[in-house]
């Protein structure tokens, strides 16, 4: 039971995603959702626990009692003991893992991360077995990226560490309820844990701040947010993973959301070959739109129409320097089925990333895919263009037969390669 004062028995939330102020507001309230469906379902928790919802296409109404307020952040900041592995010596307890002739393979390590059972739980039973020793892929990038980056900074981790510490948030958020029940005004502080962009304080010295509701949703934005990898390609034709890209999905349907997000999860396999070529983009914008090609998240069927699911989503590329998280660059994409289509068309016949990465960006700029061809090149080592085999001749294949689906002259004329 909580121990946080009974003076208020239960509060009462309404949400309309029109009237939110943001798209992470909105995936917070996506992510809340489905975290409400999730602990409705579990059969380990007494009725007094569970959130008492009723879910709209555009509307939530939720009624919180403390008991049920803190179930939500326990199933939230669940931590889980995992086990990684790395190349060079860990600090703390490891072993070593070798083969057959002696030989060091690797390090194995155990460490705490964010559990998030409701994105695996149910929808993937046959990852159970998977999900302590950190075999899932999916769900071992969601864990290290969600750790690295908004808890990157040890002082951050401690909602996890112990429940007396998710007790507080609780606390925090029922004396708040219980002055607005009052008619009294209250706000409270947005940290950087639970938006991006958010500071101690802006340029004109204004704490980052909202309504208890609000904030209330941008602690659950995270919990059906998605990481990706970045790719670049220097000079020398060197492969760089600057940061992680964080999606956040902006819900047009809160009734068809947890539905459509459950299939997406449970098309992910658990032992995904591709794992590596799935997870990587190379560009913000690809995150969002690898994410919405999936047709049973982006859409649902209702009497046989498509009923849209996901307005669109916010990309965003995070970096930990030292103790700090720097936005590296932010981008919204639309659902828009000439984007998608385009796009399906581009992975499914440029394998090049450098190249890959032109003709997207210039799909979203509205430009012909081959303007800056030429400027691409002249930045790449030879044997990364102009290749017969090797790590180039993907490029050189690629390029080539982007250019013969068009006029090749023409282009010249024009000067649209640089």
């Amino acid at each position: 039971m909580s121990n946080v004062s009974k003076k208020l028995e239960k509060y009462t939330l309404e949400y309309s995603l029109k009237k939110l102020p943001t798209v992470q507001h909105r995936t917070g309230l996506g992510g809340l959702v489905f975290l409400v469906e999730y602990l409705r379902e579990r059969d380990d928790l007494p009725s007094e626990e569970v959130p008492v919802a009723t879910i709209a296409d555009d509307k939530l109404v939720l009624e919180l009692t403390p008991a049920s307020l803190t179930a939500l952040f326990d199933c939230l900041y669940e931590p889980l003991t995992v086990t990684r592995t790395m190349k060079s010596k860990p600090n703390g307890e490891f072993q070593e893992v070798r083969d057959d002739t002696g030989n060091l393979i690797h390090y194995t390590y155990q460490a705490e991360r964010p559990a998030g059972r409701w994105l695996f739980d149910q929808v993937r039973q046959n990852a159970e077995g998977a999900i302590p020793q950190g075999l899932d892929p999916w769900h071992r990038l969601w864990q290290d990226s969600l750790w690295s980056i908004f808890r990157g900074i040890p002082a951050t981790r401690k909602v996890y560490e112990a429940s007396s510490n998710r007790r507080k948030i609780v606390t925090e958020f029922w004396k708040a309820f219980e002055k607005l029940d009052q008619g009294k005004e209250v706000s409270l502080d947005i940290a950087s844990t639970i938006y991006v962009g958010a500071q101690a304080k802006n340029a004109e010295g204004l704490k980052f701040s909202g309504s208890p509701s609000e904030v209330l949703l941008l602690h659950f934005a995270h919990a059906t947010a998605q990481p990706y990898r970045v790719v670049t390609l220097d000079s020398q034709g060197k492969q760089n993973w600057p940061g992680v890209i964080w999606v956040f999905l902006e819900p047009d349907n809160l009734q068809k959301f947890v539905p459509a997000f459950r299939r997406h999860l449970a098309g992910k396999p658990v032992d995904d070959i591709l794992f590596k070529t799935r997870s990587r983009v190379t560009l913000p914008q690809e995150a969002a739109l690898s994410l919405m090609i999936d047709r049973d998240l982006a859409l649902s069927q209702k009497d046989m129409e498509p009923t849209l699911v996901l307005r669109g989503a916010l990309c965003t590329q995070l970096e930990k320097v030292g103790n700090n998280i720097n936005l590296l660059a932010a981008a919204y994409v639309p659902y828009d089925q000439y984007l998608l289509r385009n796009y399906d068309k581009i992975v499914r016949e440029i394998t090049s990333f450098p190249l890959r990465r032109l003709v997207l960006k210039n799909l979203l700029e509205g430009n012909p895919p081959y303007r800056g061809l030429a400027k691409l090149m002249s930045y790449l080592p030879m044997e990364n263009t102009l290749a017969l085999s090797g790590p180039g001749v993907a490029f050189s294949y690629d390029s080539l037969k982007l250019l013969q689906q068009f006029d090749l002259a023409a282009a010249t004329d024009r000067n649209v390669f640089n």
